[in-house]
């Protein structure tokens, strides 16, 4: 029984030895372009017209201004409530 199942277990992989791999697959089909007929120039082209240079936008401080202490405030209203 022993035997039998170390030749079971020896077996086994020698199976998936013989596995065939996948047919490679083609490989795509080659572009050719033809330039026969046209010029090609390596000049860089540029636009045409004028170059309008502008200052930054400055940076304005913002006019809200946060309160650090609201004691004048509470004294007044207590004032009021006298």
């Amino acid at each position: 029984m022993h035997k039998l199942a170390l030749v079971a277990v020896l077996a086994v992989p020698a199976l998936a030895f013989g596995q065939t791999r996948p047919a490679p697959k083609p490989p795509p089909p080659v572009t050719k372009i033809n330039l026969d007929g046209d010029t090609v120039d390596g000049a860089r082209k540029v636009p045409g017209g004028i170059i309008v240079l502008v200052d930054p936008q400055v940076k304005h401080s913002s006019i809200i201004q946060v309160r650090e202490s609201f004691a004048d405030r509470v004294l007044a209203s207590s004032q009021e409530l006298r």
